[in-house]
């Protein structure tokens, strides 16, 4: 299964198949002074089309992350000391693993790939695509959880850039710094 992004914030975008209809939308409304808390909707067709909240995936700075999907609550961690890659139990009991910085979800211990992202580009050299996840065929009984899980590294990336730049004395409490933006995309 291929989804295109609409937007290069994995925070507020829809998820979209590549005849254009929806399949998945994310929702972060702005927060000042608290953790972000993205919210991710579920497009059923076989009801009309009608939405239902599906994910959430909530940073906090001190404490543990939540990421939730369908109603069972998880916790990704980081797959060594020093690695950004991060490791999950599925709902089907098997372990994955989202390496970076290859942006690839794959099965342990057999590293087969189970889906992959391409972070788009503008068509600054060549013509522009869109950001897209893949989903291969051994992925889609725990679609959700991937797509759920990619807001999530995403969110992590994100939440890393910005304590780097807050480090170098970019920015503080969320403002633009130069060439910078609030939302930002988090190309994970």
């Amino acid at each position: 299964m291929e989804l295109f992004l609409s937007e290069r914030d994995h925070a507020n975008t829809v998820f979209l198949s590549p005849d254009g209809r929806a399949v998945y939308h994310t929702d972060t409304p702005v927060k000042l002074f608290s953790g972000r808390s993205t919210k991710i909707y579920k497009h059923n067709a076989g009801f009309g089309g009608r939405q239902k909240e599906m994910g959430l995936v909530e940073l906090h700075g001190w404490g543990n992350d939540v990421v939730d999907v369908g109603g069972r609550s998880f916790q990704p961690y980081r797959a060594g000391i020093f690695s950004t890659s991060e490791e999950f139990v599925a709902s089907n009991n098997c372990l994955y693993k989202w390496k970076n910085p290859v942006r690839a979800l794959l099965s342990k211990p057999d590293s087969q790939m189970i889906a992959f992202y391409d972070p788009g580009s503008i068509g600054f050299f060549s013509k522009g695509h869109p950001p897209k996840l893949t989903i291969l065929p051994q992925g889609m009984p725990i679609a959700d959880e991937i797509v759920t899980t990619l807001i999530y590294m995403a969110e992590k990336s994100r939440q890393r850039k910005r304590r780097a730049r807050r480090r170098a004395g970019g920015t503080m409490g969320g403002t633009p710094s130069a060439g910078g933006s609030l939302a930002g995309s988090s190309s994970f």
